[in-house]
């Protein structure tokens, strides 16, 4: 079944084209127009602490070069990666990943600074993460679609650089339809998870 369109510039593209007798991974091709571009959020607490714990620096997650970018990846099978034609993020995603990440950690309260910059106080942990999956995936015939994100934590004692604890976080959510919008609602949705859980794990172990 072919895709829908994308919609004008004034609303959300969606996130294939149905091009003639084309399917819609086919025309996955280089577009000429401005590309739409898209933040996530932060996940957040409903009871913050008192932020007079360690503090903590964050890493920029390490990812290969199919993840490491602002494009919008869609994998149509195991091996190949594709990107929306459409859209892209604010900033390469694992850039995008660790600030939300600090943004995450620092919403519950429990730690002191929490920074991915460097030149600030020094840390008393440091976290280090790969991002393994950021990726939308598509159904059978191009029907439904979801998005997967994965990412590895560690947490690494500052004063003997020692790992404490990793912990691989994964979550996957499906996509209202396979609209651009609905696509980053549903890599939303699987981050906000992910950094839920992460904050959750990283207050219990960097104590």
């Amino acid at each position: 079944m072919p895709l829908p369109l994308p919609l004008r510039a004034a609303t959300i593209g969606t996130a294939m084209l149905a091009l003639g007798g084309c399917t819609a991974l086919d025309s996955f091709t280089a577009s000429t127009r401005p590309l739409d571009t898209y933040e996530l959020t932060p996940a957040t607490t409903d009871a913050p602490g008192r932020g007079l714990g360690p503090n903590v620096y964050v890493e920029e997650p390490a990812g290969s070069g199919a993840i490491a970018t602002d494009r919008i990846a869609v994998k149509p099978d195991a091996l190949q990666v594709r990107y929306l034609p459409d859209g892209r993020w604010a900033d390469p995603a694992t850039e995008h990943v660790q600030l939300l990440l600090v943004r995450s950690l620092a919403a519950t309260g429990r730690f002191g600074v929490v920074t991915g910059q460097t030149g600030g106080p020094i840390p008393d942990w440091v976290l280090v993460s790969d991002l393994q999956d950021f990726h939308a995936r598509l159904g059978p015939e191009g029907e439904g679609a979801s998005a997967t994100v994965t990412l590895r934590l560690s947490a690494i004692r500052d004063a003997d650089r020692q790992a404490v604890a990793s912990r691989v976080f994964t979550r996957t959510a499906t996509a209202a339809s396979t609209a651009t919008n609905d696509l980053v609602a549903s890599f939303d949705a699987a981050l906000g998870a992910v950094l839920s859980d992460a904050a959750a794990w990283a207050v219990t172990t960097m104590r």
